[in-house]
């Protein structure tokens, strides 16, 4: 409830209290929930209070006839909202709200309201992508006149909040390069703003005509399964020079964002988080050549450039750890190398990182690391997917030689069929390498990135988009 004052009102008579000019204080509280409503079985799930103080004018007297008889109030009002659960985060911005009084029916006076906010915020779920958000909202509700001058109101309110895709969202013009016979039509689907340019990176003249006049160019093409250290270097290193020799005939001044992975640089050192200028000690066969293509980026790029290795990287979309998702709707989930440390990154702040990146020539030749702060133990981790089907998974511990005979299994299996699988002994690797961690805080800092999201939070986002798409069937 909130207290409404039309101050030049000199006694009851709508037409004199809502009469033009009349200034309006307000005070208002509320709460609520918001969801996901662009993709409705996805909720979020977030429990909200919110609260401001308007300041209103009446620009015009009292106008209609019948039920619709009412009066305009158009105000600012600062506006504040708090997220509660599961994660506490704010909002603060300035909203301006236009309100229709119905004034038909004496002391009681339903409105309708329409009202836009922009602000600033520390969530970051699906619905918001950076620090800087709109709101827009509208409700329906009611007044009562105790007095001539006071009059408790409640109502309800829908409010929307701003979204898009990351580099679209952050002001660019996005061309996505898309092999022939690849899955445009599923890219076009979901972010209609991308202009699809179907290319063969075995064309120079396909990859030179694509990226002419462009201000920047990320390459995030990459092999993650393979049989042999010569088959991840064709696709990750040689793929990038070309790409680097081609692209450098038609736009040499872009900004060059290479999207690596923390395999590059390698596990923790002794228990300590890999930090920017250490020297880099892949210890797999991706790793290697993730490396390798950073330094074809510093050799052959004359324009800046900048490298971003990314650790696990989860959400909506993101295929890498879908088993472990399905392993959980089937009810187990595996935990090899449980107590070992992993850091993480939500799939769309991961985006939004290197949207920032593009932008950032003045952070060239620099090689950074994208990840939350806090590490994770694989176990917890693991447990946290574990809880997400309606019935929970249970937890399996698979022991050290048992990895490593299962990596073994499979790389034989490798050579028998020639075809690679997702788990092999690189792979095994890896998991058994003990800590990856790594120092994110400079880049963070430097792309100004918000808060991370939390990773229940996150996790249960990425399990109802599985759901929804059907990826947790099979």
């Amino acid at each position: 409830m909130v207290a409404a004052s039309p101050e030049s009102a000199l006694g009851y008579d709508s037409s004199e209290t809502f009469r033009r000019g009349a200034y309006v204080l307000s005070v208002e509280g509320g709460g609520g929930g918001q969801h996901d409503v662009a993709s409705h079985p996805d909720e979020t799930g977030l429990e909200v209070l919110n609260g401001g103080v308007r300041v209103s004018v009446l620009p015009f007297g009292p106008t209609g006839r019948g039920l619709v008889y009412g009066a305009l109030e158009i105000g600012l009002e600062p506006f504040a909202q708090g997220y509660i659960d599961p994660v506490r985060a704010y909002f603060a911005g300035l909203a301006a709200v236009g309100r229709y009084h119905f004034l038909s029916l004496g002391r009681f006076v339903p409105y309708v309201e329409l009202a836009g906010a922009a602000g600033g915020t520390t969530l970051r779920v699906r619905e918001i992508d950076s620090a800087f958000t709109f709101l827009i909202f509208g409700g329906v509700g009611a007044s009562y006149f105790l007095t001539d001058r006071i009059a408790p109101y409640v109502g309800y309110r829908i409010q929307h909040v701003s979204n898009g895709n990351a580099l679209s969202s952050e002001g660019w013009h996005v061309k996505a390069l898309v092999r022939h016979g690849g899955n445009a039509h599923r890219l076009e689907m979901r972010e209609p703003a991308v202009e699809i340019v179907p290319s063969d990176l075995a064309r120079r003249a396909d990859i030179a005509n694509a990226v002419a006049g462009c201000d920047a160019i990320v390459h995030v093409a990459g092999l993650v399964k393979a049989r042999t250290l010569d088959d991840y270097r064709q696709a990750n290193v040689r793929s990038t020079e070309f790409l680097l020799r081609a692209a450098r005939q038609s736009a040499p001044e872009a900004v060059f964002v290479l999207v690596s992975s923390q395999a590059a640089a390698g596990p923790a050192r002794e228990g300590n988080p890999v930090r920017e200028g250490d020297v880099a000690r892949p210890m797999s066969s991706y790793g290697v050549s993730k490396r390798e293509a950073e330094e074809a980026v510093e050799r052959e790029w004359t324009g800046p450039w900048i490298v971003l290795r990314p650790a696990v990287v989860y959400g909506p979309g993101d295929r890498g750890l879908l088993p472990l998702f399905r392993a959980a709707a089937r009810g187990w989930v595996p935990v090899p190398a449980g107590r070992s440390r992993i850091q993480v990154i939500h799939a769309e702040q991961a985006a939004l990182a290197i949207a920032r990146a593009a932008g950032r020539s003045d952070l060239a030749g620099r090689t950074g690391f994208l990840c939350d702060p806090e590490p994770v133990t694989i176990r917890d981790f693991a447990g946290t997917i574990a809880r997400l089907p309606p019935r929970p998974a249970r937890l399996v511990t698979i022991p050290d030689g048992f990895v490593r005979a299962a990596a073994l299994a499979a790389s034989v299996s490798e050579i028998v069929t020639r075809q690679p699988r997702p788990f092999n002994a690189d792979k095994a690797r890896e998991i058994l390498a003990g800590d990856w961690l790594c120092d994110s805080a400079p880049l963070r800092q430097d792309l100004r990135l918000p808060a991370p999201t939390a990773l229940d939070v996150g996790l249960q986002a990425t399990w109802a988009w599985y759901a929804r798409e059907g990826w947790l069937r099979s």
